[in-house]
């Protein structure tokens, strides 16, 4: 199946790229806060789910993972990370990386993508940076 990983490629092609996140891990959507876009970059940034790091761009890659070790990758970061102590179904979850596994599948393999909010468009690839 299809996943959303960090990547270095396409760094650079914004003045206020950042990547954190280790190259390959998977990532998934920061909760955007209220802040105004101009003053946090959490509506454009993706999240490592291993190491919590942070970048703004991801790579479509082919994954031999299964839908169930996807899913638990992202309940165990989300559960490590932002809600522990916190009692919330497991279905939440799953529903969650289900939505990104939907998002991966309608892209092309090996397209480096941005995120804008809600919006995850693809990005050209003018620069390299490490990630």
């Amino acid at each position: 199946m299809k996943i959303l990983v960090a990547t270095a490629e396409g760094q650079g092609g914004r003045e206020d790229d950042f990547c954190l996140a280790d190259e390959g891990e998977i990532v998934m959507p920061v909760m955007a806060c209220d802040q105004t876009h101009e003053a946090c970059a959490c509506s454009r940034a993706m999240v490592g789910v291993r190491t919590g790091r942070e970048t703004t761009t991801a790579i479509v890659v082919e994954s031999d993972m299964s839908r169930a070790e996807y899913r638990r990758a992202i309940r165990e970061a989300v559960t490590s990370k932002q809600l522990a102590g916190l009692n919330v179904p497991a279905t939440i979850f799953d529903a969650q990386a289900d939505e990104y596994l939907r998002l991966a599948a309608e892209l092309p393999l090996g397209v480096v993508i941005e995120r804008d909010g809600d919006d995850f468009n693809p990005r050209a690839v003018a620069a390299v940076a490490d990630c």
